[in-house]
């Protein structure tokens, strides 16, 4: 019997513990809300980018060391990464986040983590990807702050799937 009650004291103690979600949710929301929004406009500003073939502007918000993992082609660095964006991307993909699928968080001493779904499509053909046109995969980005501006780091592209 007391090993009984000592059990249930301990499964007590341990459920009135402060949990790693909820001590998360005691950082301020304004910090994480601005991180968010931050991350999320440079993401989107380089995918307009991307959709529009700017080549310059989207170098800009690579760091010179950058890291480009991809699932179907491996590793690449900057050259071979703005390589395959003029070859393989410009005036023939498009690209569209996963409305709801984008996360943002903290990397304390680094800058940020986002990760979320994306589509592609075939720009030639279609102007927005959707369900039915486009391949969706899975991103994470790293994200480091440089002179003022966001750039990413380490990017991570796995898990593509064609719809067709």
């Amino acid at each position: 019997m007391t090993r009984i009650v000592a059990n249930l004291l301990i499964v007590a103690a341990l459920a009135l513990q402060p949990s790693a979600a909820s001590a998360q949710a005691s950082q301020p929301a304004a910090a994480h809300d601005t991180l968010f929004q931050q991350i999320a406009a440079a993401d989107s500003d380089f995918f307009d980018a991307y959709n529009n073939c700017q080549l310059s502007k989207m170098e800009s918000y690579f760091t010179r060391d950058v890291e480009f993992y991809h699932d179907q082609t491996g590793l690449s660095h900057l050259a071979g990464v703005m390589g395959d964006l003029r070859k393989y991307i410009c005036g023939k993909v498009h690209r569209d986040p996963v409305v709801g699928s984008f996360e943002v968080y903290p990397l304390k001493g680094y800058g940020a983590v986002s990760s979320g779904l994306h589509r592609f499509c075939d720009s030639r053909k279609y102007q927005t990807c959707v369900e039915g046109n486009s391949g969706v995969a899975k991103f994470v980005t790293l994200w480091r702050k440089q002179n003022g501006k966001w750039r990413m780091s380490r990017v991570i592209s796995y898990d593509h799937v064609s719809s067709n």
